[in-house]
């Protein structure tokens, strides 16, 4: 709520391993309790990207109130290594599927949650 950077991921590019081609930005709506949420109830989100050593904004980017239709993740953006070069892709769209929906779909293993309630 209000103006400014409410979320903040701190990446260091040059301590990624090698073999990572690609990292990808989710953000993920999740509240036990009030089941449903989701992005269409968001307004406003942009996205920005900041050189940490002087603070300069290399880019942003609004996403479009229209793109944020339900789902309660949000693929924000990737970054893609081509060689020793750093190419950010924009994305901005939401997804159904929750986060571990997505993280399947990159070929990441979920465990499943197990209850450990007396019934």
């Amino acid at each position: 709520a209000g103006d400014g950077d409410d979320e903040n991921m701190t990446v260091d590019l040059n301590g990624i391993p090698f073999d990572i081609l690609k990292v990808v930005f989710l953000l993920s709506i999740y509240d036990d309790k009030n089941e449903g949420l989701n992005y269409s109830m968001v307004r406003d989100v942009f996205i920005r990207v900041v050189n940490a050593d002087d603070t300069h904004e290399v880019v942003r980017f609004e996403i479009d109130n229209d793109d944020l239709k339900g789902g309660n993740v949000l693929h924000v953006m990737s970054l893609v290594r081509e060689g020793p070069k750093w190419f950010l892709e924009a994305v901005g769209k939401t997804d159904v599927t929750g986060l571990a929906g997505v993280a399947t779909k990159y070929g990441i293993i979920v465990k499943e949650m197990q209850c450990t309630a007396n019934p």
